[in-house]
């Protein structure tokens, strides 16, 4: 895997990239890389999965699904909290300034799931390893979420003193208020199987599915969907889960109408009737098209 510079260069050491990019086709695939840490969350990785996530906004037909996952089978650790310790400690606790720092700082990771949450492609988390704290947050903002039978996901926040804060909304979005309060009321660890049956995972990667053949099954069926459509219909779902019934209906009534004047809608439609694909199930080459009937 191999970084591309016109997505981002973040490093947290030098020679050493805090999120590794590598795009084939029209997949990108972004990889949290700071293994000795398992991971975790800090400035630098922030930094980088900012700038991926703004460039993506603008990169609808190029790049349709993104894969994120995290270096040497691990997903995320959550927050660094090794680094977050160092700093409180020097820090003056009763100055206000403190305060409003520490605030933008923990309101600054919920930014950054916000958008990738809203990312017009379709974002796939492929969980191995342990997903804690802020990682489950990553779990949860993907429109698939795919773990191995023996990943870990907790939100350990509580235990250690601290509160889910950025991560609930979406957690509570992802499996619902009862199951949210279990998990983030208790940190429990579950694994891969019992994280499916709470509606947080997806599909369980195992010895009969390997993560590698999960994945490309979830791209191969995100390429015959046409990409704008794709787009148009994520915003659609967000606004169902924030606005009134009725105000969504309206707004997708003249999404809909868009679609149907629009280059793709024509396109599916005189590709159904001669039977034949349309030219979004063209744009990849021979190795992405496996699978795919």
């Amino acid at each position: 895997m191999t970084d591309i510079e016109h997505v981002v260069d973040v490093r947290e050491v030098p020679g050493v990239p805090a999120v590794l990019v590598s795009e084939s086709g029209t997949t990108l695939t972004v990889t949290l890389n700071r293994p000795e840490r398992r991971n975790a969350i800090n400035d630098q990785m922030l930094t980088a999965l900012t700038e991926i996530g703004d460039q993506l906004k603008d990169r609808v037909g190029e790049i349709r699904a993104v894969v994120l996952r995290g270096a040497r089978e691990t997903f995320c650790a959550g927050g660094d909290l090794k680094g977050f310790h160092d700093n409180l400690t020097t820090a003056d606790r009763v100055d206000p300034g403190v305060r409003a720092e520490l605030a933008t700082s923990n309101r600054r990771y919920g930014a950054v799931l916000d958008t990738w949450d809203r990312l017009p492609q379709v974002v796939i988390a492929a969980v191995e390893g342990a997903a804690m704290g802020g990682g489950v947050g990553l779990a949860c903002i993907a429109d698939v979420t795919i773990a191995t039978a023996d990943a870990m996901f907790s939100t350990t926040e509580t235990s250690l003193g601290l509160i889910p804060a950025q991560i609930a909304a979406f957690v509570v979005s992802r499996v619902g208020g009862p199951n949210a309060r279990r998990l983030m009321l208790t940190g429990v660890p579950i694994n891969g199987y019992e994280a499916h049956g709470l509606g947080l995972v997806d599909i369980v990667a195992d010895d009969d599915l390997p993560m590698s053949t999960a994945i490309e099954s979830v791209l191969a069926a995100v390429r015959r969907c046409a990409p704008e459509a794709n787009a148009v219909t994520k915003a659609i779902i967000h606004k169902a889960l924030t606005e009134p019934r009725e105000d969504v209906l309206d707004d997708a009534a003249l999404r809909f109408a868009d679609c149907v004047l629009g280059a793709e809608a024509q396109a599916g439609l005189a590709a159904f009737v001669g039977h034949r694909k349309p030219w979004w199930r063209e744009l990849t080459n021979d190795a992405s098209k496996v699978g795919e009937p």
